[in-house]
């Protein structure tokens, strides 16, 4: 399970995503075969085109806020990733991609991927 450090290092890396225009947020397929997961999309929806203002971490959790003054919540569980990227195709690489966020200007990819479902 990743330690405090490990959530450190992981939310500077994102903090790349911040003050940017989200474009989408979505849960991807996988994540929805599971009930807790399904048509959750839609919630993600209040998000499209806020600014993402910050991510911090506290204790073992991302947060990300936006500008709609909305957080959302990420815990990196026991195999949790967050994965950068410009490419689309680098999704049908990971095994196990869960949270796709996509940006506007210039484009970027954050996909969560994790094997283990909780």
């Amino acid at each position: 399970m990743p330690e405090g450090p490990e959530v450190e290092h992981t939310s500077r890396i994102l903090r790349e995503l911040e003050n940017k225009i989200i474009r989408t947020i979505q849960l991807t397929e996988l994540s929805q075969k599971y009930n807790k997961y399904k048509n959750k999309n839609a919630e993600f929806s209040e998000f499209s085109e806020c600014t993402l203002n910050r991510i911090e971490r506290q204790g073992k959790f991302i947060l990300f806020r936006f500008s709609n003054n909305k957080v959302i919540l990420n815990h990196l569980g026991m195999s949790g990733k967050w994965v950068l990227t410009k490419y689309k195709k680098t999704i049908s690489e990971l095994k196990h991609p869960k949270v796709i966020i996509t940006t506007e200007n210039p484009r970027t990819l954050a996909i969560f991927d994790d094997a283990r479902n909780f």
